[in-house]
């Protein structure tokens, strides 16, 4: 009982020094969870441009090795899930399936006016949005593989954009494309 009354009771509370030291600690560790949460969503959107530039690709081969019948990509949001689908011909199946991502990475299409210089920037172009109700097809051309034209020009650029952004240039004379961040 003699030993319990000798100790004296620290009220004190905490020193500056204290403080600042525990407040440095709680920074480091929340940039570090901002770093790799950032991390995760800078890689979903990578892979969605990668997983959607090889199915250009592949539509632009299927466009090259199906002569004679219409090869065309859709891409759309089914579900929560962004999707790209290959038709061939006047098939109600796609040929090829790939799920890009989720519809958290939001999807530009940009239409270049015909005549125009995609070089002029925002002037020449529109935007279409890939939404549950608003998706976008591109037609291939059977002896080039290129991107065909549309009623209301070509499409020239994706922009893929999460935490990130990504941008891929269609080249409509061969259907190739080119990435650029």
């Amino acid at each position: 009982m003699k030993d319990l009354r000798r100790i004296k009771p620290n009220n004190e509370g905490i020193t500056l020094v204290e403080l600042i030291v525990v407040i440095l600690i709680m920074s480091i560790v929340s940039a570090g969870a901002v770093i790799g949460i950032s991390t995760v969503y800078n890689a979903r959107v990578d892979n969605a441009a990668k997983r959607l530039e090889t199915m250009i690709l592949y539509a632009r081969e299927t466009a090259m090795a199906n002569a004679g019948r219409e090869t065309k990509l859709t891409v759309s949001v089914e579900s929560g899930d962004l999707v790209a689908k290959v038709y061939v011909g006047d098939a109600a199946e796609p040929v090829e399936t790939e799920k890009l991502g989720s519809d958290a990475i939001l999807v530009d299409f940009y239409l270049t006016a015909d005549g125009r210089d995609p070089s002029e920037g925002a002037a020449a172009k529109t935007s279409v949005h890939v939404t549950e109700v608003n998706d976008v097809t591109l037609r291939f051309d059977q002896s080039s593989g290129g991107i065909k034209a549309e009623a209301t020009g070509t499409y020239t650029d994706v922009n893929l954009r999460g935490s990130e952004s990504i941008n891929l240039i269609l080249i409509p004379e061969n259907g190739r494309v080119v990435r650029s961040e």
